[in-house]
């Protein structure tokens, strides 16, 4: 590890300190030394697309990578999906990986992907609904669906929301949250509220 710190901080814009610290807070996660080495390139890039260092790099991919129940390997996925719903909602990567902190292992229990989570969680975020509080508000969504009552599956299914699938399950909640959206997209404040 002290030579790819070594190496990192001759090679990149980041200083071997930098790097070192990076590796620290993945030891911290329990990461193997493979691990480490494995997640010194997406973390690069992230860092790099996001003008973070590469330590808050670190501390933003692993609740995301954790809590989706993921493994190191997946780095470079996750990294893909946290910059592309950064570029495309009024988020940043920071705070995109907050709100993950608070709702991944629901979404993963849920069926949620990674990417219907991040794109749920850039949604939230244009509405101005960001970070901790869109996580927060993303698990509370879930938590319903878990509990939903027969008059709120009457009154979606009356709106054109398809909650079951052909063999009579639940949809994954990001289907029908997707659902939701086209069905409300051309509705008044007033109409969505009833």
């Amino acid at each position: 590890l002290n030579d790819e710190a070594l190496r990192l901080g001759r090679d990149t814009v980041y200083s071997s300190t930098d790097a070192a610290r990076a590796m620290v807070e993945f030891a911290r996660a329990g990461f193997s030394v493979k691990q480490i080495l494995d997640a010194t390139a997406p973390v690069i890039n992230l860092a790099a697309s996001n003008a973070m260092s590469m330590e808050q790099a670190t501390a933003a991919l692993i609740p995301v990578l954790r809590g989706m129940g993921m493994e190191a390997a997946q780095l470079t996925r996750v990294v893909d999906v946290l910059n592309a719903a950064a570029n495309a909602s009024y988020t940043d990567v920071t705070l995109l990986s907050s709100g993950f902190a608070y709702c991944a292992a629901d979404a993963r229990d849920a069926g949620v992907s990674l990417e219907d989570t991040a794109a749920i969680l850039a949604v939230l975020s244009d509405a101005g609904i960001r970070g901790e509080k869109a996580g927060t508000g993303f698990r509370a969504i879930l938590a319903d669906f878990k509990q939903m009552t027969p008059g709120a599956a009457a009154a979606l299914r009356q709106l054109g929301v398809v909650l079951h699938d052909a063999n009579m399950g639940w949809r994954k909640p990001g289907e029908i949250l997707a659902d939701m959206g086209a069905k409300l997209k051309g509705m008044g404040s007033f109409a969505r509220s009833q």
